[in-house]
């Protein structure tokens, strides 16, 4: 999450991390008892809030698939960057790490099913440029994901 005021972050986990924490509950709690539509729904009257309000967007999540990053009704105006985590030799050794540090849990396996249906972005899809996290960053993501989008 941004504290930059001119982002606004759009995140179905912030969402899912919201309702989890008013039940008293963690993100592994109530997951898959969430209603996506209905998360989808508020996201993108948060992206509408914020294209009136002349903000950036921050679209904070993984769209695995064609079909999923362009859920999103965004103007045509709007430049469009994507961060792309791929897997690499070290996924595993990041993924333990973030299971050790949030409430949020990912086992390998579902890492793996993910991977069966990723559709990577490519600029023909809209975006003015797709960057590869690895490259970018080598094993550092977290810290890079803040300083990169505030300098777009």
């Amino acid at each position: 999450v941004f504290t930059n005021p001119r982002f606004v972050t759009i995140s179905s986990d912030d969402e899912i991390e919201s309702i989890a924490k008013s039940l008293d509950k963690t993100y592994d709690d109530v997951f898959h008892s969430v209603k996506f539509n209905e998360i989808y729904k508020s996201l993108q009257k948060k992206i509408d809030d914020a294209i009136l309000a002349k903000k950036d967007i921050v679209v904070d999540m993984t769209n695995l698939t064609k079909n999923a990053r362009n859920r999103w009704n965004l103007p045509t105006s709007c430049k469009r960057y994507a961060i792309v985590f791929e897997k690499d030799k070290n996924w595993r050794n990041r993924l333990d790490r973030r299971n050790k540090i949030t409430t949020k849990k990912i086992p390998p396996e579902v890492i793996d099913t993910m991977w069966s249906v990723y559709d990577k972005p490519f600029l023909s899809e809209g975006f003015n440029q797709v960057f590869t996290i690895i490259e970018l960053c080598k094993d550092d993501a977290f810290n890079f994901w803040k300083e990169k989008v505030e300098t777009l």
